[in-house]
């Protein structure tokens, strides 16, 4: 199955905004991007340079982009540094 990023819909009422349990509905499937923050636990500065350079993961839109381009057969190389910083082994 495949995964279904959403976002997280606003709440109409002080109710809704204060409820333990979701109010609106929760497939298996659903992921709500916009949680992922709290689970990271960065605390201050971290966190600030974290969002600085990586907001777009906690954006649906992001994600749904991410399985559009794997349905099409694209590949993503993502590497942790830039170019000029890389070690490179020599051939």
């Amino acid at each position: 199955d495949e995964c279904n990023f959403r976002a997280l819909p606003q709440s109409r009422t002080y109710e809704e905004e204060i409820s333990a349990e979701p109010w609106f509905s929760v497939r298996e499937n659903d992921i709500f991007p916009e949680e992922f923050e709290r689970c990271l636990g960065l605390p201050g500065k971290l966190r600030e340079v974290f969002l600085a350079h990586h907001a777009d993961l906690f954006d649906p839109h992001f994600w749904r982009q991410q399985q559009a381009r794997l349905r099409a057969g694209e590949v993503s190389h993502i590497f942790p540094y830039d170019r000029s910083i890389r070690l490179f082994e020599k051939s």
